[in-house]
């Protein structure tokens, strides 16, 4: 996976929910700004020493503070499940660099 650390925008992943909305996860940890690529933003704060593990929860503590997601740590992955079940537009990496892979379509 590249380093999320970065200068100037963060690299971000982004989802979208049942209701038709856009989001971004985005990563910072020291100097990175809200990249704002479009829909609803949501930050997730890691430090330069987080191990993958750390980050992966806080992307799922993010996630499921949204109330939209539920969210599940396998081993280093983040696993995210649309609490609702409708359609969404699928997850995409963004400028993350993290696999995205999409486990379920449909109902």
């Amino acid at each position: 996976m590249a380093s999320l650390a970065s200068t100037g925008a963060a690299k971000y992943l982004t989802a979208g929910d049942t209701s038709g909305n856009a989001h971004y996860f985005w990563f910072k940890s020291a100097l990175e700004t809200d990249p704002n690529p479009g829909g609803i933003g949501h930050r997730i704060d890691f430090s330069l020493g987080d191990e993958i593990e750390q980050i992966a929860a806080a992307l799922i503590s993010t996630a499921e503070a949204t109330t939209l997601w539920a969210g599940e740590l396998v081993d280093a992955a983040a696993i995210l499940t649309m609490a609702a079940n409708g359609a969404v537009t699928n997850a995409t990496p963004g400028t993350s660099g993290v696999t995205v892979t999409i486990l379920q379509q449909g109902s």
